[in-house]
């Protein structure tokens, strides 16, 4: 994926109003993120569900200075950047109707051809969330599951140490 169109994603990510499903659409509509840019508000208008708001939206300016920040800090901390369409986007996520556009990834865990197992929860756990959260945990250990969690406070901080103890992968989800 070229600079321009993932700088193009970005921008379509970071549009109020635009969510995943709308983003999708405007891709497939446009051939491509880059390509939605350079139409003019009179076309983004023909697009079901996109109204004049929306469109002016689209065409701001801020929204490419800020993305072309990101993608300085994108590239700077070394992540990587998985559009929903490539293969290395893991599929049972490409089938939610409300996936992501863009996956953000730092590390070396491969997306596809592992099992995975969410594990969220409360910030506000008791101890018996925890004993229950890290036995949880230790009865997965042999089948070699990633534990997919967020870095929250409480479950899903309490899942992601428990894996790293029983040594297994983990990937954080961040907000």
């Amino acid at each position: 994926m070229s600079e321009n169109e993932s700088v193009a994603l970005l921008r379509l990510h970071s549009i109020p109003g635009i969510g995943p499903v709308g983003a999708r659409k405007l891709v497939r509509y446009f051939g491509s993120a880059e390509g939605i840019f350079s139409e003019s508000i009179r076309s983004l208008l023909q697009i079901p569900g996109i109204g004049q708001i929306t469109a002016e939206k689209i065409l701001e300016v801020q929204h490419l200075h800020a993305a072309r920040r990101q993608w300085e800090q994108i590239q700077q901390y070394g992540i990587r950047c998985i559009p929903y369409w490539e293969t290395s986007y893991p599929n049972l996520l490409r089938q939610c109707e409300d996936a992501p556009l863009l996956l953000f990834l730092k590390g070396d865990i491969p997306l596809t051809g592992q099992r995975f197992v969410s594990i969220v929860g409360t910030r506000n756990m008791t101890e018996y969330g925890k004993r229950c959260c890290e036995q949880l945990v230790e009865e997965l250990a042999p089948y070699r599951p990633v534990i997919v969690s967020g870095l929250a406070f409480g479950v899903d901080i309490c899942a992601q140490r428990a894996a790293l103890r029983h040594g297994l992968q983990t990937i954080a989800c961040l907000a």
